[in-house]
Order: C-alpha cells, then sequence, then structure tokens
C-alpha cells in the first residue's frame, strides 16, 4: 500500500541507473518525492549499490524519472567523459527540474512552484513549536 501522497506525509521513492562513460560504468541514483516528483537527493559513483526491490507502483514513478533524465540530459551530450562530467551535469539538471521543468503529472507545474502553491493555500493558523 502506498501512503497518500501530500508534503506534510512524506513519500519518496529511489531509483539506480547507469550511465557509460569514457572511463567506464557510472551509477546514478535519485530520490524522488512523490507529492511534488522533486528530486530530493541523487549520488553518482562508480561503485553500485543494490537496495530493496520495490513493488510497481514504485518502480513506474522512477522508470518515468529515470526516462526523462536519460532523455533530457544523458542522450543529447553523447559520449561522457569521466564521473566528475556526470555528476556535474546531473546537478545542474537536477535543480533545472525543480526550479523550471514543467511536470505533467502536477499541473504543469515545476515542482518546486507546486510545493509552494500547496503550502500557501495551507497556512498554519497557529505557530509551530511556541509554548504560550
Amino acid at each position: 500500500m502506498v501512503a497518500e501522497a501530500r508534503p506534510d506525509y512524506p513519500t519518496e521513492w529511489a531509483t539506480m541507473n547507469t550511465v557509460a562513460t569514457k572511463l567506464g560504468i557510472v551509477y546514478v541514483a535519485f530520490v524522488v518525492d512523490v507529492y511534488s516528483r522533486a528530486i530530493v537527493g541523487w549520488a553518482a559513483g562508480i561503485d553500485a549499490s543494490i537496495g530493496t526491490v520495490g513493488d510497481a507502483l514504485d518502480n513506474a514513478l522512477m522508470e518515468s524519472q529515470i526516462g526523462l533524465y536519460k532523455t533530457e540530459l544523458i542522450k543529447r551530450r553523447g559520449t561522457w567523459r569521466s564521473l566528475a562530467d556526470v555528476e556535474l551535469a546531473t546537478a545542474e539538471w537536477a535543480d533545472w527540474f525543480n526550479a523550471t521543468r514543467p511536470h505533467s503529472a502536477i499541473g504543469h507545474l515545476p515542482p518546486e512552484e507546486y510545493e509552494t502553491l500547496y503550502y500557501a493555500q495551507h497556512q498554519l493558523d497557529e505557530p509551530v513549536g511556541i509554548n504560550r
């Protein structure tokens, strides 16, 4: 069972992918927020780290994420030289993805804008953590 996707109930999925470089294979992993589709974390390296096997729901979300990453970044640039090249380009792409790229699953808004709208519509009446 997958929890309801909303920002006050964090649900995130992770996946790993490979990128071929002139110096060998680079493994790239992403962690994606289910609610906003924002990339909340990523890592690249030369050693694979395998976690648990997910179910069909998280696989669909993450396969979509990896497909976008490969189409919008990896395949467009041709042959990659090194891990450092992949890391720099991935950092730039993740920043662009979160701040600028519209996403069809969230009303054609960028993930950061989608989360900002949610919080603007769900303002707390009382300040959190202040005793009166």
